[in-house]
């Protein structure tokens, strides 16, 4: 039983991968209710020079028609449905494979009405969301790379306006089914049979210790079931996924704790949902803000202005993630790293600096547009092929 109990867990990373990849991020111009909604910025790119990594490009996010069609509601529920239908598929085969022992854990072990178990789980779960927000403003090309796909999985689900209604209603549905449905699987069914599985054999292993390496277990299949396999089993060798793989294993050791300190399995429930729903609803605060933000100084007063400027314009205040009109270091590092430049911290200060002519430690948009329009490097020639499409 546990071996069809662990593969019908692992299941739903193969319908997840397959979601989450480009494909599942379009729709038919008729099912969006949003004019143009891949106006991608990315384009060829010529070869990097030495010690800068040129990646295949990114799609970074699309500049947004400012149509009436952009004021209706939108959520993708092709996609949506997809993501639901992968967690009801698990609980459904987890429950035939044990016999409905999966529905009765449900019934009998998770309180939705106990507001005590809910209030810790919420707690517990705060250095998990600390840890996930440090993450998101890091300029690490691993995290960055994780960011701009969660940044483009959030879009493609519920669009590029500001909707915090439909958007916290959906998520949180969404969120309290994974969380029910993985901790379920993951925590009450999974861990307690690797950890009878262990007692079984005559190791010389404390009860901590036979504990411990069941949670580790349990948690490297939770964490195995949200890698992206759609490229072939050679995805879970790169850094991206070994990162990931990382991540989601601490996360599941962190909701294990909490099930074997309480004993409650609501606790890690609420907790994972709680998680789940910073991620999705808060992505889509800070990304609609950000696009509205560009969006809103990017067209120019000026009539007689230049073709490519409000591109231009529109790109500067999307790097500008502080809203403060100036893109410092950091910023255009991460900004580049959408655009398929990838630059060592080393190499970032060099560039920046060639960009910042008044020195002053940022760069204002006349500095930021002499830098895409008469730089010579990897970077410049970069933005100017995406933004422009000039190629140097």
């Amino acid at each position: 039983m546990t071996a069809s109990l662990l593969i019908f867990a692992l299941a739903p990373g193969l319908v997840f991968s397959w979601c989450t990849t480009p494909h599942f991020a379009t729709q038919s111009p008729g099912a969006c209710t949003f004019s143009q909604p891949h106006r991608y910025l990315t384009s060829l790119r010529a070869p990097s020079p030495s010690g800068v990594e040129n990646r295949a490009p990114m799609e970074t996010l699309p500049v947004p028609s400012s149509g009436s069609e952009g004021n209706k509601l939108f959520v993708n529920t092709p996609l949506l449905s997809q993501l639901l239908a992968s967690q009801l598929i698990i609980a459904v085969a987890a429950a035939i494979v044990t016999r409905g022992s999966t529905l009765k854990i449900i019934a009998e072990s998770i309180g939705y009405d106990h507001p005590a178990p809910i209030a810790l789980g919420l707690l517990c779960v705060l250095p998990l969301v600390a840890l996930n927000r440090f993450l998101e403003t890091s300029e690490s090309s691993l995290f960055a790379e994780i960011n701009l796909s969660t940044n483009l999985f959030v879009y493609s689900v519920f669009g590029p306006r500001r909707q915090p209604v439909v958007t916290a209603i959906v998520s949180l549905g969404m969120c309290l089914l994974v969380g029910t449905v993985e901790e379920t699987v993951f925590r009450g069914q999974l861990f307690p049979i690797f950890n009878q599985w262990i007692s079984a054999f005559d190791v010389d292993l404390t009860s901590f210790e036979s504990g411990l390496l069941a949670a580790l277990l349990s948690s490297a299949a939770f964490a195995a079931g949200h890698l992206n396999l759609r490229g072939g089993l050679s995805q879970i060798f790169t850094e991206e996924a070994q990162v990931l793989f990382a991540l989601q294993l601490f996360g599941a050791m962190l909701y294990c704790a909490m099930y074997v300190v309480t004993g409650d399995l609501t606790v890690p429930v609420m907790a994972h949902a709680a998680y789940d729903f910073n991620v999705f609803f808060g992505t889509h605060m800070r990304l609609t803000s950000q696009l509205a933000y560009a969006r809103g100084l990017a067209k120019s007063l000026e009539s007689n202005e230049e073709a490519g400027m409000e591109k231009l314009r529109y790109v500067f205040y999307l790097m500008d993630i502080d809203q403060d009109g100036y893109v410092s270091r950091k910023e255009l590092r991460i900004g580049l790293y959408s655009f398929g430049v990838e630059l060592p911290r080393s190499w970032s200060g060099g560039v920046f600096g060639m960009a910042d002519k008044d020195k002053s430690g940022q760069l204002d948009f006349n500095e930021f547009v002499e830098f895409v329009k008469n730089g010579s490097g990897e970077a410049s020639n970069a933005l100017k092929r995406s933004i422009l499409g000039v190629r140097s």
